[in-house]
């Protein structure tokens, strides 16, 4: 399975930064990435290979994280411009052994573009793709963590890959 750890935006910063001619740090400590990858070893693609994308930020003394696979865009042919989102099965327990102490476990489900009461948030085309999302509130190490698995990638993530009219499909 092929692993990219790096939003498009993160991307887009790399590339300014390199641009400036700085040296690019990763702010994020070292338990944090090690965390970050291991977890992002348990996608297991239902088709295809996969490519891993995340957030990350620390937030009132803890750090938050996002997980998710990217989606493919569509180039050309019948359904272009069209965002498929990955179909995936995660290894829940292995993520959980990865925690020194839980102490909160969610599942929440809606549709995507739903109010926060379920509801599709009215007429007009909304898109009607399941958001579902495990969060995992507690510790790894002594460090507080709240983490979150999701189905799709937040909507500016941009895609993981671009599947084209002819059959090649390329990582973005």
């Amino acid at each position: 399975m092929s692993h990219s750890h790096i939003p498009v935006r993160h991307l887009i910063r790399q590339l300014d930064t390199l641009r400036s001619g700085r040296k690019p740090r990763d702010r994020r400590p070292d338990w944090l990435v090690e965390f970050i990858n291991a977890a992002a070893d348990r996608f297991d693609p239902l088709a295809g290979v996969g490519r891993v994308g995340f957030e990350s930020r620390a937030v009132e003394g803890r750090w938050e994280v996002v997980l998710y696979l990217g989606s493919t865009e569509v180039v050309g042919g019948a359904q272009d411009g069209e965002s498929l989102p990955a179909a995936f099965s995660f290894d829940l327990l292995g993520l959980l052994r990865s925690f020194t102490q839980v102490q909160q476990l969610s599942w929440t489900a809606r549709p995507r573009g739903g109010d926060e009461d379920g509801g599709d948030g009215g007429e007009g085309g909304a898109d009607r793709r399941l958001d579902a999302r495990v969060t995992i509130e507690g510790f790894v190490g002594e460090q507080p963590l709240l983490l979150q698995v999701c189905s799709l990638p937040p909507e500016e993530a941009g895609p993981g890959f671009r599947q084209y009219a002819n059959g090649r499909c390329d990582a973005v």
